[in-house]
């Protein structure tokens, strides 16, 4: 927390055991966000370090609170790491993940113009996804990608609901 910047709370989710980050901030004197949910979970606990600060302990970043595929297993897995995996292909241009079934994805995939190859790069795309995530991925070209009715493109579009344990 920088106390003059902003104010970051962690509040435990009651239906995951998980922590989300709540955050105000300080400086936008206009329009200020006040314990604006950020949407984003982490891993920790409450009690006292050593030190004898009190309060809850970040042991990690867990990912995006909507964001997750189901693997084959029937985990939760945090499509974060997907955005790092595409983020280094420079030839694709946008992607889409969609999930209508339990440990299977299809991947929507437009590149740049002029990239060659692009059945071998779909090919390569596919058995790295599965191979990360544990999930069946189909990616295949397109041009058109899902929206919400209000217009609104989002990257992982999930169907499946979540898996109870």
């Amino acid at each position: 927390n920088n106390d003059e910047y902003g104010v970051c709370e962690l509040v435990e989710d009651t239906t995951s055991g998980d922590w989300r980050i709540i955050a105000t901030n300080l400086h936008n004197f206009a329009m200020p966000l006040l314990r604006y949910d950020t949407g984003d979970l982490t891993q920790g606990y409450a009690g006292q370090c050593p030190c004898g600060w009190s309060s809850v302990k970040v042991v990690g970043i867990k990912g995006r609170a909507d964001n997750y595929l189901i693997n084959e297993f029937g985990n939760n897995v945090p499509t974060v790491n997907m955005y790092t995996y595409f983020s280094k292909l420079s030839e694709i241009k946008r992607f889409q993940v969609v999930q209508s079934e339990r440990g299977k994805i299809k991947v929507m995939i437009q590149f740049w113009e002029g990239i060659d190859g692009r059945d071998r790069q779909l090919a390569t795309i596919a058995s790295s996804l599965s191979e990360m995530f544990r999930v069946a991925a189909e990616c295949f070209e397109a041009e058109q990608f899902h929206q919400s009715v209000e217009g609104k493109f989002s990257t992982f579009i999930q169907q499946v609901p979540p898996s109870v344990d």
